[in-house]
């Protein structure tokens, strides 16, 4: 008997497998058994409270317990099954195929979903190579790169209490930053086990979800999908690069049908009251920042206010709602001082090969117990539009937006009264199309932000933060939660030395992307190759200069924009130049920048694709060290950046200008530099008095300033002119 219960059996259960929308699990016949025990217990509980109970956990209970049936009937005849060399535990099979798990729900109410704050969705099975295992122990080096978390993985007995979760293992006051999903498997410690390990670990064999991509009897794509398909993207930068990237990586034919139960969102209907105000709560508790606290002493109060309803842990509430929104964490090793991540070509490297302040690093990546001394956490996009699509909030603005310009300025007949409001309008978008990028309704196009920040105040917590916008949304919805989100953090303190490595997993999803993937439009409701492409990488200049890979404004020809050459002031060690239109030194003893030319502000030297191509084949073309040194600072180009593979990839507008530094911060402290520093016969210059006054009045001004445009009050300029 005991034997019988270390079988594996697919469990139907609600509350730990398949929250209503499947597929089923394989775990050990005992696990089985209490899983259903818990669904009963629901039932149980919903009906001493007065509560309608899911159908869909109903459903559940009685799949399970057919299944659980099924298996003891095929257990009594299992000798003839033994002797043929079979395993006696049908009902893993013979149940799935009878009782094929309960359905989210009908199509028709595709469009009825719960309204949270989480975009995610069922997790493509091409997206990494090798991401599936027959169980728990059996992970290859390279899965291991990949730990996908799994929301239910979670120990039984640190979830058992809902009430007590959390509360005596979080000080008061403590941050919410450390304790967002982004950061469930991100931890540094080398010892003990991750605080989400599951206690069942042994028990439960992952499920290959895999559907065949073209089954016996499917419909071919339609016409227009597959010649979409079958243009193949192209780097005119980096082909070689994007191919790494991409691999093997094919969305194949066109699936049939709608998505399957499993590929659903779930609706409110097939949620319990206490399930709908746990996310209620944590959404809450993730929109408004609050701390731990303050999450406990808001879901009392619900329990309190709500007769029968049960608000679940923070920790819990968080994989609840990873669990059926479809969202998925990737982790990373990197090196334990930031410099990198071994990631991609640097998958096999065992120690840090980074050159930090003239030193190689070297830091080795494993501790004694051959686990990882520091990670960081990818969120992936494709989950995100898999949802965003099928809930039939997909947006095709900016290609209505670019074909909108197309028409109204056609040559000849060019509308005087367009309006170039957005990057649909300009040519950039417009050069992209011609090249057959962005061109159709279902391709989206991102922009990619990198800046550092200080986590916690007053604590040693820098890190850089990584964005992702969506721009076929509108500007007025664009940077909220919903089309912006954090797509990683590189941990510090220190900064990054090779930021390429961890912008690795985002560009190999953007590469596969750009070949797309088949999704469901929910307000058409049919299927369509989605595609995504990465067209801007804004950050302030020391962040572009790590991702665009230029010498930077430190350099000779240091603009990523123009061509133009450093000017020099005189002095005896001044290495750093500056950038004016008129060239200054000629007079000097001895002179300097005697050959740099004058500038015509409307006839700028600017960057062009075949001068950046040209600059990349020169440095393709050195031999020696000095020679590579003297092109790099001759043309400003250092190496050939990863961002070049993407297919949306122009050069210069890839790397927008900073608007921020340069118009919130550099030019106003150079005016406040120019107004309190006089020079002879400079008419607009400040007094000292006038200067304290002007300070006394911005720094009261700040009490009646919107915290929408600020977080923090002005600060006084005589004292902060440098900084903001």
């Amino acid at each position: 008997m005991s034997r019988r219960r270390e079988q594996v059996a697919y469990c139907y259960c609600y509350t730990k497998c398949t929250l209503g929308d499947g597929p089923p699990r394989k775990v050990q016949r005992r696990t089985r058994a209490q899983h259903l025990e818990s669904d009963r217990h629901e039932l149980r509980q919903a009906h001493l409270h007065g509560i309608e109970p899911s159908p869909l956990l109903v459903k559940a209970i009685d799949i399970t317990s057919s299944a659980i049936t099924a298996d003891d009937d095929d257990d009594s005849s299992s000798a003839e099954q033994s002797a043929s060399g079979k395993s006696g535990s049908l009902g893993s099979e013979a149940a799935f195929n009878a009782f094929p798990g309960p359905a989210g729900h009908s199509s028709d109410d595709l469009d009825q979903f719960v309204p949270f704050a989480f975009d995610g969705g069922d997790v493509d099975q091409g997206l990494f190579e090798g991401d599936s295992s027959d169980g728990a122990d059996s992970r290859t080096d390279e899965e291991e790169e990949m730990r996908i978390i799994d929301p239910m993985d979670v120990d039984e007995d640190l979830v058992s209490d809902l009430d007590s979760q959390d509360e005596g293992s979080i000080e008061e006051g403590d941050l919410v930053a450390a304790d967002l999903p982004l950061f469930v498997r991100g931890h540094d410690s080398s010892d003990g086990e991750d605080e989400d390990s599951d206690s069942q670990d042994e028990d439960i064999v992952d499920q290959d979800d895999a559907r065949p991509e073209h089954p016996d009897g499917q419909d071919e794509a339609p016409r227009a999908e597959q010649d979409r398909q079958n243009n193949e993207p192209r780097s005119r930068y980096s082909q070689q690069l994007l191919d790494d990237l991409t691999g093997d990586y094919s969305p194949g034919l066109c699936p049939q049908g709608p998505p399957r139960a499993s590929e659903r969102l779930l609706s409110a209907a097939d949620l319990s009251p206490s399930q709908q105000a746990t996310l209620n709560q944590f959404r809450t508790f993730v929109r408004k920042d609050l701390t731990v606290d303050a999450y406990i002493e808001t879901a009392r109060n619900t329990e309190k206010a709500a007769n029968g309803v049960k608000i679940m842990s923070k920790f819990k509430a968080a994989k609840f709602a990873k669990r059926i929104t479809k969202l998925e964490e990737n982790v990373w090793d990197m090196c334990p001082h930031s410099c990198m991540a071994f990631v991609g070509p640097h998958a096999h490297l065992r120690c840090c090969n980074t050159i930090r302040d003239g030193q190689r690093c070297g830091a080795e990546r494993y501790n004694s117990n051959n686990k990882a001394k520091r990670t960081f956490t990818t969120i992936p996009i494709l989950p995100r539009a898999r949802a965003k699509w099928a809930s039939g909030t997909g947006s095709n603005y900016a290609q209505e937006r670019a074909t909108q310009a197309e028409q109204n300025l056609r040559p000849g007949v060019a509308d005087p009264r367009h309006v170039f409001l957005d990057f649909g309008d300009g040519a950039v978008m417009n050069l992209l199309r011609e090249r057959g990028v962005l061109l159709r309704d279902g391709e989206e196009a991102y922009m990619l932000s990198v800046d550092g920040a200080q986590m916690v105040d007053r604590k040693e917590s820098n890190g850089w933060i990584v964005l992702l916008s969506c721009l076929n949304t509108r500007p007025s919805t664009r940077f909220r939660r919903q089309e912006t989100f954090v797509a990683s953090v590189i941990p510090g303190p220190k900064n990054p030395v090779n930021v390429d490595s961890f912008l690795y997993p985002i560009m190999q999803e953007f590469a596969k992307a750009s070949k797309g993937h088949w999704l469901w439009d929910g307000n058409e409701r049919r299927r369509f190759l989605w595609k995504a492409y990465l067209v801007f990488a804004a950050a302030d200049q020391p962040g572009s200069q790590k991702i665009n890979h230029m010498t930077g404004t430190s350099g000779f020809s240091g603009c990523r924009i123009c061509h133009m050459v450093a000017n020099y002031l005189p002095g005896d060690g001044q290495v750093t130049g500056y950038f004016p239109i008129k060239s200054t030194g000629s007079e000097s003893d001895p002179p300097i920048n005697a050959d740099r030319p004058e500038y015509d502000p409307e006839e700028l030297p600017l960057r062009t694709e075949r001068s950046y191509i040209e600059a990349l084949d020169e440095l393709d073309g050195c031999l020696t060290r000095a020679e590579r040194a003297e092109t790099r600072k001759l043309n400003g180009v250092s190496s050939r950046p990863l961002l070049s593979a993407s297919p949306a990839f122009v050069m210069p507008s890839f790397f927008p200008i900073d608007i921020f530094h340069l118009f919130g911060v550099n030019l106003p402290s150079l005016i406040w530099d120019t107004f309190t520093h006089a020079k002879p016969g400079d008419p607009f210059t400040l007094s000292e008095e006038q200067t304290t006054f002007f300070a006394s009045i911005l720094k009261k001004a700040g009490t009646d300033l919107p915290s929408s445009f600020s977080s923090g009050l002005p600060r006084d300029p005589t004292e902060f002119s440098k900084s903001y």
